[in-house]
């Protein structure tokens, strides 16, 4: 459930709002995924629904980890923004 909480606070943010959508369209892929390997239990098909559910999750999870890489190093991750910028600062 947690790619529609991320989606959720995504659109709310400007340098994430782009990924909303692909985020919460990977839950439902992932629901969907997770739905079928249940289905096809004592079924030919659950090695593969399980072996495509094991590959699904973990791609999503590179994907966002490779977002938050590339928005790390840009310039424009410097400059603190949305809700609670500059706390760091206010803590330092």
């Amino acid at each position: 459930m947690a790619p529609f909480a991320l989606a959720a606070r995504m659109r709310l943010l400007d340098g994430w709002r782009d990924l909303a959508r692909p985020a919460g369209a990977f839950g439902v892929l992932t629901v969907v995924a997770l739905a079928a390997t249940g289905a096809s239990q004592s079924t030919a098909a659950q090695g593969w629904t399980q072996r495509v559910a094991a590959v699904l999750v973990p791609l999503g999870v590179v994907a966002l980890a490779l977002r938050v890489r590339r928005l790390a190093v840009s310039p424009a991750a410097a400059a603190p923004s949305g809700p609670g910028r500059g706390q760091a600062a206010r803590l330092g």
